[in-house]
């Protein structure tokens, strides 16, 4: 086919993926607090591991996604 109208799939990618980014910033940044808040540390020492987070160096001070969920 010499010419036709295309599927017009990039386009929501690049819009969609670029509005998901942006929410998906917005939800770490509140999940670094609320971690924060629970293990006494700043949210910029807050690691996110498979299950939950945990303060730098000291995985075993750490907070599960549901405890987080619950608190948002």
């Amino acid at each position: 086919i010499p010419m036709g109208i295309g599927t017009f799939g990039s386009r929501s990618l690049a819009v969609d993926g670029a509005a998901t980014f942006e929410a998906t910033k917005i939800v770490r940044e509140k999940a670094a607090r609320i971690a924060a808040h629970k293990l006494e540390a700043a949210p910029e020492d807050i690691v996110f591991v498979d299950g939950g987070a945990h303060v730098a160096g000291t995985p075993d001070r750490r907070v599960e996604w549901a405890e987080i969920a619950k608190s948002a």
